[in-house]
Formats: structure tokens, C-alpha cells, sequence
């Protein structure tokens, strides 16, 4: 008894592993002394922590542009997909105290391939016994061993990228003032 999908499996798992992971546009900032250039870079289509002078919250805002005298951006998070029709707001460069992105690392692959781990184990074991299968009952057992070994693996893999997902996560200030330094 030949099960295809089967076959098809540990690529359609690296698919899932990295949809659910989720995309990174930008990555943390790598110059040891940021441009103004390389922090617009970073913060390139990401929700950034908007900190003003003399506070200490911070406000969720996007499509953040940083230049010597202003900072643009527009309020709330906006997702890649979303649109935003309002006016783009913007703020003196001494009324930021610092501003902040959230990266995700690659937790979600990883936790995502290690919560599949026990369910491709049960398929492959439920498909080599098929293999062996004699009778009616031992082929109808081992597929449906089969069966739940694969919905074992989708859910391993959706709860593993998103908790390797939550928990390899970097918050970077990105810009801190003064904005002398970044002028160069």
C-alpha cells in the first residue's frame, strides 16, 4: 500500500515551517555607528515604539522616516498588506527621546520543525508497517496511524513556530537621541 502524500511531505513542512515563521523585510542594525540611512533601513516596514521626550511609554507607529529635523510617520500599526489613507504625521526630532523596532529571529523555523519531529516519526513508522501489512485490519490501522501521525505534524508545526516565534524576539533602539551622531 503506497501512501503519495507521503512523498510530498518534508518539502510541504519547510514550506509551512517558513510561512509560519513569518517574513522579516528588515533585519537589526549591524553598523557600529548608524547612518540616518541605515536606521530608516531598519526600520523599513516594520511597527516601530515611538518614545517622546519626557515620557516613559511609547506610542505603536509605522512607516517611520527619520530625517535631521523631523520624524514621519503614521499612526498605529499598519500591516504590509493594509493601506493607510490618512495623513502622514510628523514630529519635531527633539520631541523623540529614542525609537524601537521588535525583530523576530528564526525561532519559528526551528520551533516549527522540532513540534513536527513526533508526527513525521508516526507517519514513517505507520508507513513502514503498512509496507509489511498482510491483512485488512493491519493496513486500516496503519493508515489511519498514518492519518493522525500527519495531523500530528501540523499541529507540532504550527504550535512550534509560534512559540520558537514569541520567544526569539529582539527589541533594538534603533535611534537614540541627540541625532548629531547619525548626520554623519
Amino acid at each position: 500500500m503506497s501512501f503519495p502524500a507521503f512523498r510530498l511531505l518534508p518539502g510541504l513542512l519547510a514550506s509551512l515551517a517558513l510561512l509560519a515563521s513569518g517574513c522579516q523585510l528588515t533585519g537589526p542594525l549591524r553598523a557600529p555607528d548608524p547612518t540616518l540611512a541605515d536606521v530608516n533601513e531598519a526600520m523599513a516596514g516594520e511597527t516601530v515604539r515611538l518614545h517622546r521626550a519626557g515620557s516613559s511609554g511609547y506610542e505603536k507607529v509605522s512607516q517611520v522616516s527619520l530625517s535631521a529635523d523631523s520624524v514621519y510617520y503614521v499612526p498605529g500599526m499598519i500591516r504590509p498588506y493594509e493601506s493607510y489613507d490618512g495623513p502622514v504625521r510628523q514630529m519635531p526630532i527633539e520631541a523623540i527621546d529614542s525609537l524601537q523596532v521588535k525583530f523576530n529571529g528564526g525561532g519559528g523555523v526551528v520551533g516549527g520543525l522540532v513540534g513536527a519531529a513526533p508526527g513525521i516519526f508516526t507517519t514513517a513508522d505507520a508507513y513502514s508497517t503498512s509496507r509489511n501489512c498482510e491483512s485488512i485490519s493491519c493496513g486500516l490501522s496503519s493508515g489511519i496511524a498514518q492519518s493522525m501521525g500527519i495531523a500530528l505534524t501540523f499541529v507540532g508545526l504550527g504550535l512550534g513556530a509560534l512559540i520558537g516565534n514569541a520567544v526569539d524576539v529582539d527589541v533594538q533602539t534603533v535611534y537614540r537621541r541627540p541625532i548629531d551622531p547619525y548626520l554623519r
